[in-house]
C-alpha cells in the first residue's frame, strides 16, 4: 500500500513542500525505525534491544494482523488489527526534528476508524495531539508499573 497524504507535506531545505507518502514498512526501514523508536539513540521509547526480545517487527501485510505504516526515514506507525474490526494503535513515531510538521497526523489518518489507544497520562503533549485529532478519552488505568495510562478512542472516520 502506498498512499500520498491529503494535506500532508514535508518542507525542503529551500522551503518547498513535498508531498508525504506512506507505505507498508520493508525489512530494509528496520534500522531507521530503530533510531527513532530507541531512547539510547534519541528516539522516544523504550530500549530496542528490550523491545525486540518483547515482539518481531512484522512487516507489509502480516498475516497476523499487526500492521507497521512509514513515510521514510521520518516517522511510523504500528497498529493491530482486532477480529472486531477496531485497531489498537502500539506506537506512533516521528523524528524529533520533524515533529510538527504533518507527519504524525498523516500517520495517524492512514489508520482507519474505529481505533483505540493508551499513552502516558502525564505526556501533556501526546494527550493534546489525540484530543485535537478527535479522539475522546475513555478510560484510565495503571501499567504494570503503576503509571497512570489513558485510553483514547475515535470511531469516527476522518
Amino acid at each position: 500500500m502506498t498512499v500520498i497524504a491529503e494535506g500532508a507535506f514535508l518542507l525542503t531545505a529551500d522551503g518547498k513542500p513535498v508531498n508525504l507518502e506512506i507505505s507498508d514498512a520493508q525489512p530494509h526501514d528496520k534500522e531507521w525505525i530503530k533510531q527513532v523508536w530507541d531512547r539510547r539513540l534519541g528516539g522516544f521509547g523504550l530500549a530496542w534491544s528490550w523491545y525486540w526480545k518483547q515482539r518481531e517487527l512484522h512487516f507489509g501485510a502480516a498475516a497476523d494482523r499487526q500492521r507497521w505504516l512509514v513515510v521514510r526515514p521520518v516517522g511510523f506507525v504500528h497498529y493491530y488489527l482486532r477480529r472486531d474490526g477496531w485497531k489498537t494503535i502500539h506506537e506512533i513515531a516521528v523524528r524529533r526534528e520533524f515533529r510538527r510538521t504533518g507527519v504524525g497526523r498523516a500517520l495517524l489518518r492512514a489508520v482507519e476508524a474505529p481505533i483505540r489507544l493508551t499513552t502516558d497520562a502525564d505526556n501533556a503533549e501526546s494527550n493534546e495531539f489525540y484530543r485535537r485529532e478527535g479522539f475522546d478519552l475513555f478510560d484510565e488505568k495503571r501499567s504494570k508499573k503503576g503509571k497512570l495510562m489513558n485510553i483514547y478512542i475515535r470511531r469516527e472516520p476522518w
